[in-house]
């Protein structure tokens, strides 16, 4: 957990709701005013979470170290966000399933992540020098799980 304190994710960092708003502007996009959404993996400041509420959305957050809050799992959403948390699963399948399980019928799950250089440059990667970084995706990989990606 350690690790996770040092990230520099301050709510009040207009630099990093920039940043948060790659993932946030397409959801809006997606959903209506007053969708219930889940920012999973909020880590200790939730920010992307409070700029939804913000939007009009209702939002409840998870994470595993700074919010543990069990209950969320038995909840469906119209979307849930994963930011900057997917290259932390140890079990991929396992977290990809739950978390497509608490989406209502035509939900979003949006995911941010780093996709893994297929230039051979993957040995000299900086994002896999990071030890909480246990797994990683190629482009095509988010496609085997039903997913639409876009940009």
């Amino acid at each position: 957990m350690r690790k996770y304190e040092h990230h520099q994710n301050e709510p009040e960092d207009l630099v990093y709701q920039e940043y948060l708003k790659q993932i946030m502007d397409p959801v809006l996009e997606r959903i209506s005013v007053g969708a219930k959404g889940l920012d999973f993996g909020c880590g200790p400041g939730p920010a992307l979470s409070q700029m939804f509420e913000i939007e009009g959305c209702q939002m409840d957050i998870y994470d595993a170290y700074f919010a543990p809050n069990e209950e969320v799992f038995a909840r469906s959403y119209d979307f849930i966000t994963a930011c900057e948390v997917v290259e932390h699963f140890h079990k991929p399948r396992m977290e990809f399933d739950r978390l497509f399980s608490m989406l209502k019928p035509g939900g979003v799950l949006a995911i941010k992540t780093q996709l893994s250089p297929c230039d051979g440059t993957f040995p000299q990667w900086f994002y896999k020098r990071d030890m909480t970084h246990v797994c990683f995706f190629f482009g095509q990989k988010f496609e085997v799980f039903g997913c639409k990606m876009w940009s």
